[in-house]
């Protein structure tokens, strides 16, 4: 039995590391994400296949529809698909109108 559990823990340790956050790491790039540790957030990040693709509500993207930068909140405007799940600073496009723009 002992020897089962240390088999089992030394597999685990070899494949993604010794703790919660290596693990994350393994897991990400096994899934094709890339690892992103921003300071304020930390995590794994997937690029879409739709980036750049004309939106106006992220309902039609992989992740988010994006205002062209420097758009007034409130116009209304024809976005983009983002090219990941997430980023530092984006705005949204919502219902064809930009939302406020929000960075983390």
């Amino acid at each position: 039995m002992r020897s089962s559990v240390i088999l089992l823990l030394a597999a685990l340790v070899f494949a993604c590391g010794e703790d919660a956050a290596e693990s994350a790491e393994c897991r990400c790039a096994r899934e094709g994400g890339e690892w992103l540790d921003a300071g304020t957030w930390e995590g794994c990040i997937y690029f879409t296949s739709d980036g750049d693709r004309p939106c106006t509500d992220s309902n039609e993207c992989e992740a988010e529809c994006l205002a062209p930068p420097g758009t007034p909140p409130g116009t209304e405007v024809v976005g983009s698909c983002s090219h990941t799940t997430w980023d530092t600073c984006m705005q949204p496009v919502r219902n064809g109108v930009a939302a406020a723009g929000k960075c983390v």
